[in-house]
């Protein structure tokens, strides 16, 4: 067959399966999008755990109406401008991929507007056809709803699953975003029903006791280690928190949340003389170094990243968290059974046929 070059609808399409795997996907690079545009307050609502809809709403700097159409085509996106941008990047979304993709795979709308201007501009799209732009009246910043997401992918429909694992993933993502920028206030609406509502705080250990309660909070050691290639925030469980597995470790780099067996292994490793062997330690650590020394574009989701000098890093969280844990006077204390409440949780509840569902802990990234 001869070579062609796809339709933009059939790339986007393609995109897609990269970005948007679930609705949780799509409120995940909103958010993102929404932190970029150094909003101070988001809200998301979600319908059916976003199968029906997800909506995200800020108050951010907005976009005009040149860039509201263009921010449709691929790889459009104002925080590049030359390659060597790549190797410090230093904003939460950078491919410009995210929008397009969205738009290609459920019906698409846009309302946006900056603080200049006198009117909004509406972009629509429906699975992937023509954008309708039309000039509206809304408040300065953007919103942006997704509704039938995968109606017209139905081969992709079907491997959604139900509508309670689904909105347990948008928890997570709306949990961590909250965690790594305490100065913004989320919002999560399910079905009008609220399940998570933060104001913004002054500390990370502040939001930490809004999200998961006071009690839990309580039990944490907090200490900042400075080194001279990073800073590491750590908020520490103690020895008597420990769990069965990584549920409640959270790591975040430079505000952006990610997976790390590095990161991971240096806590049990600084840690292994005073959590018994097959427990895991509570651990919440916010890590901030220079870009230039991480590698962030190495995952479409951008979950995962690659660090210059992976060794300093774990000689660096042993270290931090070691002398943290000796400052504090980390000693457990004899306990023959876990303690009655293992899981403290934000309050994600919702109504289910009658009954209320409440949703698993978050899964550690």
């Amino acid at each position: 067959m001869p070579i062609r070059v796809l339709p933009d609808d059939v790339a986007n399409k393609i995109a897609a399966g990269e970005v948007v795997e679930r609705p949780a996907s799509i409120v995940k690079e909103l958010l993102d999008n929404s932190l970029d545009a150094n909003a101070r307050e988001i809200r998301v609502e979600v319908r059916e755990g976003g199968k029906r809809l997800v909506r995200v709403q800020d108050d951010g700097h907005g976009m005009t109406r040149e860039d509201a159409q263009l921010s449709l085509r691929r790889h459009a996106t104002s925080k590049l401008e030359v390659a060597d941008d790549l190797a410090a990047i230093d904003t939460l979304g950078f491919r410009g991929e995210a929008i397009p993709s969205i738009a290609s795979v459920a019906r698409f709308e846009m309302l946006t507007r900056t603080a200049d201007a006198i009117e909004g501009t509406r972009v629509t799209v429906d699975g992937g056809g023509a954008a309708e732009v039309a000039p509206v009246g809304c408040p300065v910043g953007t919103r942006v709803t997704v509704e039938g997401l995968f109606r017209n992918v139905p081969a992709r429909l079907k491997f959604l699953k139900k509508e309670t694992t689904e909105l347990n993933h948008t928890v997570n993502h709306v949990q961590w975003a909250a965690l790594a920028h305490p100065n913004v206030r989320f919002t999560l609406m399910h079905n009008d029903r609220t399940l998570i509502d933060v104001a913004a705080s002054e500390t990370r250990a502040e939001r930490i006791r809004l999200l998961y309660g006071k009690e839990f909070a309580d039990s944490l050691i907090e200490f900042t280690k400075t080194f001279e290639s990073m800073e590491i925030e750590c908020h520490i469980g103690n020895a008597d928190l420990s769990k069965p597995n990584r549920s409640h470790q959270f790591f975040f780099l430079n505000d952006r949340v990610i997976r790390d067996r590095t990161i991971g292994a240096a806590v049990s490793e600084a840690l292994r003389e005073v959590v018994p062997k097959g427990r895991y330690p509570v651990a919440f650590l916010f890590i901030t170094m220079d870009p230039s020394k991480v590698d962030v574009n190495v995952h479409p989701a951008k979950s995962e990243v690659r660090f210059q000098d992976e060794r300093g890093l774990f000689r660096n969280i042993v270290q931090a968290v070691a002398q943290g844990i000796a400052e504090h006077r980390y000693i457990p204390s004899v306990q023959t059974s876990e303690p009655p409440a293992d899981r403290p949780v934000a309050p994600a509840q919702v109504e289910n046929g009658g009954a209320t569902t409440v949703y698993p802990t978050p899964r550690s990234h």
